[in-house]
């Protein structure tokens, strides 16, 4: 796999992207050259190492090349298939590799790393996993490119086959060649467009239209555009509006100029982009918040509330005798039991709570403009509910729950210890009770 033109880019930013989506220490693409695996984009506290080499049958990422799967390593000092030396320079204690596969083969991996061992979970997994796809569609445009610059006729068989679109217009924004899958995403008869502008094929307020008018293709004005891929909508024949990823560039046959866009509809990458910004974002069981994302609404919470001196209130709930379900009923039924509280405090809180599955059975809820009495008032209507509910895998649930309030100057963390106290009292005085 070759860094191409189009390709470096979108490596660099799913790099960047797939770190903060994991929240991992750093994000690699590492490309196989010959018996080595080398750095080929850097995110994080790894931009010092581009260009690093690891030897391919030595490192968990060069086994996951060999392997084309996916390898997670949760502590670097105990796995023998890890470099731990070259772990321990670059600072990985836990890491998580994803193969990079084109045309069937493993030539790359993207992988992520912490210095905290055991620091990835199964939706940093489905994450990468997801990411991988976009380093794919990038070297399909880069294998695009090349084709561009051979013969005219290599071109237009080439061009035929390819599932992107590729369209060709003169100087004057006249299309002088389209493929198939072109006609296809526009929705339009294989040789309608013809003869007419390329502006047609997506909405006027785009300088990019004015620019490729016919009779004033100015390059100077679009030459910031050529040579990179951009994210625009474009405009099907039934007028409907849609996203597209356009790489364009210009070339020329004696005198004549030309530009040619490879276009490629981003609806599904889109789609994929919200999925992986919900996975990280979301617990997949109960639809609450994961404790990450929660962590960091907490947080703003806080700031919001030292600064507009507004009260805030913590609410940890845990659920009683859940090992018990657990073992006597099966997982099944104790995830059936967290699904439902999980849904039934998503119903209660109000759209500006924070409501987090914190860990395990455990909830947390963190209340703006909320004292303790409100707090109570939450807490126990919560805990009569869920005793009155109807669960089908179990005869009855209860859950006991610690409530603490911000105070002025304190870190999230502290008030959450003194919630976790008061749970633990509730516990203490015999479970299914709310202590303050």
């Amino acid at each position: 796999m070759a860094c191409g033109l189009e390709l470096q880019p979108v490596m660099d930013l799913t790099t960047e992207r797939t770190r903060a989506l994991t929240g991992a220490a750093a994000a690699v693409v590492e490309l196989r050259e010959e018996d080595a695996m080398v750095y080929r984009a850097v995110s994080g506290s790894a931009r010092g190492s581009l260009g690093l080499r690891l030897n391919l049958y030595k490192s968990l990422s060069g086994r996951c090349v060999l392997e084309a799967r996916t390898l997670q390593c949760a502590d670097s000092e105990e796995d023998p298939r890890v470099d731990r030396d070259a772990a321990r320079r670059v600072g990985a204690r836990s890491m998580l590799c994803v193969p990079l596969l084109h045309e069937g083969n493993a030539a790359g991996v993207l992988k992520v790393y912490s210095p905290e061992p055991d620091y990835f979970n199964r939706d940093d997994v489905t994450t990468l996993e997801l990411m991988v796809g976009f380093i794919a569609a990038a070297t399909a445009h880069a294998v695009a490119q090349r084709a561009r610059e051979a013969l005219e006729h290599r071109f237009r068989v080439l061009a035929e086959l390819a599932t992107d679109g590729i369209i060709t217009a003169d100087a004057r924004g006249i299309v002088t060649f389209w493929n198939r899958s072109a006609a296809e995403l526009f929705g339009y008869p294989a040789d309608y467009l013809l003869g007419k502008s390329f502006t047609c094929l997506m909405p006027q307020r785009y300088p990019l239209s004015e620019a490729l008018a016919p009779g004033r293709f100015d390059s100077s004005r679009v030459g910031n555009l050529l040579g990179r891929i951009i994210e625009l909508q474009a405009v099907r024949a039934d007028g409907s509006e849609f996203p597209v990823e356009l790489s364009a560039s210009q070339w020329s046959i004696g005198n004549e100029a030309y530009f040619t866009a490879i276009v490629r509809d981003a609806s599904e990458r889109k789609r994929l982009e919200a999925a992986v910004l919900k996975l990280a974002h979301t617990d997949e069981l109960t639809g609450l918040l994961s404790r990450r994302a929660g962590q960091a609404q907490i947080d703003r919470e806080v700031a919001r509330s030292q600064r507009y001196r507004h009260s805030l209130s913590f609410v940890l709930i845990d659920v009683d005798h859940f090992k018990q379900i657990n073992d006597t009923k099966g997982h099944a039924a104790g995830d059936e039991v967290l699904r439902r509280l999980g849904q039934l405090i998503a119903e209660r809180v109000r759209s500006s709570d924070v409501a987090v599955r914190w860990g395990g059975e455990e909830f947390l809820l963190a209340l703006p403009h909320t004292d303790q009495v409100g707090a109570r008032a939450l807490a126990e209507a919560l805990r009569a509910s869920v005793e009155q509910l109807a669960f089908e895998v179990v005869p009855r649930v209860t859950f006991s729950a610690g409530i603490a309030v911000f105070s002025e100057g304190e870190p999230s963390h502290v008030p959450i210890a003194r919630a976790d106290a008061k749970l633990y009292q509730a516990k203490s005085e015999g479970r299914n009770r709310v202590a303050y």
